[in-house]
């Protein structure tokens, strides 16, 4: 409870309910305060002890019905929304949340993200904040992250609009959005094989050469894809320290191989595509060997270059 700034107390439930804040009106805050005082107070082996404190837990929790009666926004992280008397309390007080927003949504794995989700059943509005391009959720366990749990739900919901039955936007069409389902869905390795063909076709590598290589002018088409700005000389500094990163000679360019791990790498170093983004990426016309400008072609996806920005 130190822990919050002295500016921010009167925004704070502890301090509020321990009559801490100044022309803040609780009715129940005073025997909560009392209630603390003496709990700490006793000592913890004297026989006393006991009842001053089962004397607390009751005046904290009318202390804190009358906050949550009162009060217009609660204000809570995703997990400890869901700590036990949260839920208690807003059952028990017949009280219903009309409205749930969740900032930062893309940085948080999907069960973090529901918890504040299955507060209220009479919920009239949900609202998911975030940009999933920028940061996604940090899962160290690969097998976890490999299984969806590196996805948060803001993500899964804006790449997977169409399946869900989202009307076509301006930007969108129907034809353009994807089908619910497919007969024989393409695995991620077989779309960075179809998004490497892509930008190879109509490049050097294309007319049999003995290597299949995005050079220097296909690797910026995908950059810019995935939201690199840059003139001709910051490229080519770029694209030298991406093959330095890779292992790759720049004159011979970034293989297959090369290419599945740089959309895999979910790092700062790297340049992660969703499967959406890779399938938007494999359907596009055969790109130009001309580098486009940022305010013409295709428009930046859902991932953006993480390493040119930490650099």
């Amino acid at each position: 409870r130190f822990s919050v700034p002295e500016e921010m107390r009167r925004f704070a439930l502890h301090w509020r309910i321990h009559n801490k804040v100044a022309n803040h009106f609780n009715p129940r805050a005073a025997a909560c305060e009392a209630a603390y005082d003496k709990l700490a107070a006793c000592d913890p082996h004297s026989a006393d002890f006991e009842s001053a404190r089962t004397t607390y837990f009751e005046a904290r929790q009318d202390a804190r019905a009358f906050e949550l009666q009162s009060c217009n926004v609660v204000l809570a992280t995703n997990c400890s929304c869901r700590r036990g008397w949260i839920p208690q309390m807003l059952q028990k007080e017949n009280i219903e949340l009309r409205q749930v927003v969740v900032d930062e949504c893309g940085t948080s794995p999907e069960p973090e993200t529901l918890c504040p989700l299955t507060l209220s059943k009479s919920v009239q509005r949900i609202v998911l904040v975030g940009d999933y391009r920028q940061l996604r959720p940090v899962v160290k366990n690969r097998d976890a992250a490999a299984l969806g749990l590196a996805r948060s739900l803001f993500e899964r919901l804006s790449t997977q609009g169409a399946a869900a039955g989202m009307e076509p936007t301006e930007k969108t069409s129907a034809q353009e959005q994807p089908a619910v389902a497919e007969a024989i869905p393409l695995s991620r390795s077989d779309l960075v094989q179809q998004a490497f063909r892509t930008l190879l076709d109509g490049s050097e590598g294309a007319e049999g050469a003995a290597e299949d290589c995005l050079k220097m002018k296909e690797t910026r088409q995908f950059a810019e894809f995935t939201g690199w700005e840059g003139d001709d000389d910051a490229w080519s500094e770029e694209y030298r320290a991406l093959c330095s990163e890779l292992g790759r000679d720049p004159v011979r360019g970034l293989d297959l191989d090369a290419f599945q791990r740089l959309v895999d790498d979910q790092s700062e170093q790297g340049c992660f595509c969703t499967d959406g983004e890779l399938r938007t990426l494999a359907k596009l016309p055969q790109l130009s060997a001309e580098p486009r400008h940022s305010d013409e072609g295709i428009q930046a996806p859902s991932s953006v270059l993480l390493r040119q920005q930490y650099r």
